[in-house]
């Protein structure tokens, strides 16, 4: 477990499907989206779409980049 360098609160650092890294809120939070996935050598974040929600009875959490009040300062741009 981590802090987030703007807010301080406490995140955790997951690994996308695709490969990249993203930060999420420690704790599971109703309205969450984000399911984490075990089954490989290493747990991964999967971003669930709204039919996966309907059915999804887990834990689900949230990426911290929503809560955090400074998220738009540590987000990658686009310079295209």
């Amino acid at each position: 477990m981590n802090a987030c360098r703007s807010c301080g609160a406490p995140i955790r650092w997951i690994t996308t499907v695709h490969g990249k890294p993203m930060p999420l809120d420690v704790e599971p939070a109703e309205g969450g989206t984000i399911r984490i996935e075990s089954g490989g050598q290493r747990p991964t974040a999967v971003v669930l779409g709204p039919l996966e929600l309907m059915v999804e009875t887990g834990p689900l959490y949230v990426s911290h980049f929503a809560t955090c009040p400074d998220a738009d300062g540590f987000r990658k741009r686009d310079n295209g």
